[in-house]
């Protein structure tokens, strides 16, 4: 296993995710004192290999000891479920996003992203378990009009990728709103990514920090 993040609940539970041997996202939990596993779920899907691994690469956990993961998949059978906001790979590179209930099981799991590729690399909640997450993208992604910037502005040292950040319904199944972001335009892999980091104050504003270059 190749641990990527980890989150605490109230009862100060460990939950870790981060990519398998097999190269697929992976989310477990263990107890407080580290001597037990709740649980681990593998969220595996054919299209993974070393070359293009799919990873998890950030973890949530709300006041309900529910889970939030994000991260990357290059899998069409990613197991995803119904009634989320986007059900089907576009592309051959999306983010995903997965909750899992207090004994693992899913709660949901979607696609994120557009045919140009995107990466997801943070994610927190708001009290009312709203979901907010960011990352790396290509054109197009599904931003909403009268955010920050509707429209990418790519920078001329990037390769065709800028951030976003997207707020999520708790249940997955729609884009509250959601923009493109500075970003360095780097494209992320498992052994290289830029920092992008995500806090959501208790009156639910977005901070993102993350990296860039001159032109910011």
């Amino acid at each position: 296993l190749w641990p990527e993040a980890i989150g605490l609940d109230a009862q100060g539970n460990a939950y870790i995710a981060g990519m398998t041997a097999g190269f697929h996202p992976f989310v477990t939990r263990m107890s407080a004192d580290g001597s037990t596993f709740a649980y681990t779920v593998e969220l595996a899907g054919s299209g993974a290999s070393s070359a293009n691994p799919d990873f998890a690469s950030a973890i949530a956990v709300d006041s309900a000891g529910d889970v939030v993961v994000t991260g990357q998949t290059n899998s069409s059978d990613f197991p995803v479920t119904a009634g989320v906001l986007q059900s089907a790979l576009a592309g051959s590179t999306n983010a995903f996003v997965t909750k899992l209930d207090p004994s693992g099981e899913t709660m949901f799991s979607t696609f994120l992203g557009g045919t140009g590729g995107t990466y997801g690399q943070a994610i927190q909640t708001d009290s009312a378990g709203n979901l907010y997450t960011a990352g790396v993208t290509g054109t197009p992604f599904p931003t909403t009009s009268g955010t920050y910037q509707p429209i990418a502005v790519i920078p001329l040292w990037s390769g065709g990728t800028v951030g976003y950040v997207a707020k999520l319904k708790a249940d997955g199944s729609a884009i509250m709103w959601a923009t493109y972001a500075p970003s360095n335009g780097a494209i992320p892999t498992f052994t290289s990514r830029e920092p992008v980091e995500l806090a959501v104050s208790g009156a639910g504003e977005v901070y993102l920090a993350g990296t860039t270059l001159p032109g910011f």
